[in-house]
Order: C-alpha cells, then structure tokens, then sequence
C-alpha cells in the first residue's frame, strides 16, 4: 500500500474514529486550566492535533489514544511510519495527552523525549501492511507517574 492510499484508506477513517476522544480531551483541558472561553483551534496533520491560545501564547497539544493499553498497560509512541520519522521526532508539540479511551495523562513532549534518552522503552517495530509503524513501548505507570491526570 503506497502513502496516498493508506492516506485516504487508512488514516483518514483513523482520525475520524478518534477525533471523539480529541473533543473529549479539549474539554478535560478547559475544565483542567478552569478557562471555558480558551481560543482554539484543530489542526489535522502530524504536527499536533489541538492548539490552545492562552494570554495570547500558543500551545500545542498531540492527542494519543491508545485503546490496547487498557489490556497491555502499555503505552505506544510512534517514532517511524513507512521508513520516515513520524509521531514523537516530528511533532511540533508542547504537550501530549495520552488516553486509554476511559484515562486521560497530560504529559510534557519532552519529558517524552526524556524517557527515551534515558532508555526507559521497549523498543518494538510493528509491520503491518498499511502503516509499517516503527515506535517505543513504555511501561504505563511510567508515562502517568510525569503525567497529569486530566479526568
């Protein structure tokens, strides 16, 4: 499957099935910063998912859900899809919340970076015949015990 197929075949349908879980986690961050009136905006490419203007300064949050780690309590961050750096190494950031579908952790994207560099994973190539994802398994209480519960 070539990217513009699994764009339109694969990806697509993806962002669809989660953006409810996007929604949920722009509210959870209203009721989290106590701001109802937050200027934001979505933003539907691998640079984040959700931007927030707060005092006129903007953060970037990448909204991870991850359904398998209510069974694994394991936590998948892509680094490579289709022999091209993704996910973690390209995303502009500031924030990451990563859910399980019912838990949401606010977690900083550098303290993301951290547990890499300091070989906190395991590292797993997953190929399957649409994405060829390449990413780290991280232990769940390991992204929780940096993360902010949000819900």
């Amino acid at each position: 499957m070539n990217n513009k197929t699994y764009y339109k075949n694969v990806f697509l349908p993806t962002l669809k099935k989660y953006e409810p879980y996007e929604l949920k986690a722009l509210l959870l961050l209203k009721l989290h910063l106590n701001n109802d009136n937050i200027k934001y905006s979505f933003n539907k490419n691998y640079k984040y998912d959700i931007s927030l203007n707060i005092n006129d300064k903007i953060i970037k949050y990448e909204i991870k859900t991850d359904e398998k780690s209510l069974k694994t309590n394991n936590i998948f961050i892509e680094y490579k899809s289709f022999n091209k750096l993704s996910g973690i190494y390209t995303t502009e950031s500031d924030y990451y919340i990563i859910n399980d579908t019912i838990n949401f952790y606010l977690i900083e994207t550098k303290d993301i970076l951290k547990l890499i560099d300091d070989n906190e994973y395991i590292f797993i190539k997953f190929v399957n015949n649409t994405s060829k994802a390449e990413g780290y398994i991280f232990e769940k209480y390991k992204i929780i015990d940096r993360s902010i519960k949000l819900n």
